[in-house]
């Protein structure tokens, strides 16, 4: 088993395989969001 830290390729790999998979999250946890802020305003203007 190679230690990442020991192998700054590994690493880099990890890092941009990790980065999209961050940015994906983020992006449906705000349109989640976003789409129970829009149900809740439907709900209450009722």
């Amino acid at each position: 088993m190679i230690k990442p830290s020991q192998n700054p390729v590994l690493l880099s790999v990890i890092g941009v395989l990790l980065h999209p998979l961050k940015t994906s999250t983020i992006a449906s946890t705000a349109s989640i969001a976003s789409i129970f802020l829009y149900f809740f305003k439907r709900m209450s203007s009722l």
